[in-house]
């Protein structure tokens, strides 16, 4: 009978797996513009390091360059828009 392979121990602490990536309105915005110059979703997700579906979940947002030239903080990760004050 062969020996036991040994299982590898884990690494010390909760790490994750994988880090996630959040783009901010500006990146996104720059991420459109590289759509619109003819650029596939797979070449556009791997030069940010994202999923080709983000790409296309990015792309049917219609709010981001609306966004982009409403906000102060290019850098924000996401921008809140508020409803309508009375819901009856």
């Amino acid at each position: 009978m062969s020996p036991k392979r040994s299982v590898p121990s884990k690494p010390s602490g909760s790490e994750p797996k994988h880090q996630r990536k959040m783009l901010n309105i500006a990146e996104k915005v720059k991420l459109l513009d590289m759509l619109k110059e003819g650029r596939s979703y797979a070449v556009v997700g791997r030069h940010y390091r994202i999923n080709e579906s983000s790409v296309h979940y990015i792309k049917d947002d219609k709010n981001i360059r609306s966004n982009a030239t409403v906000t102060f903080n290019k850098t924000a990760k996401r921008a809140v828009t508020s409803g309508k004050k009375a819901m009856l």
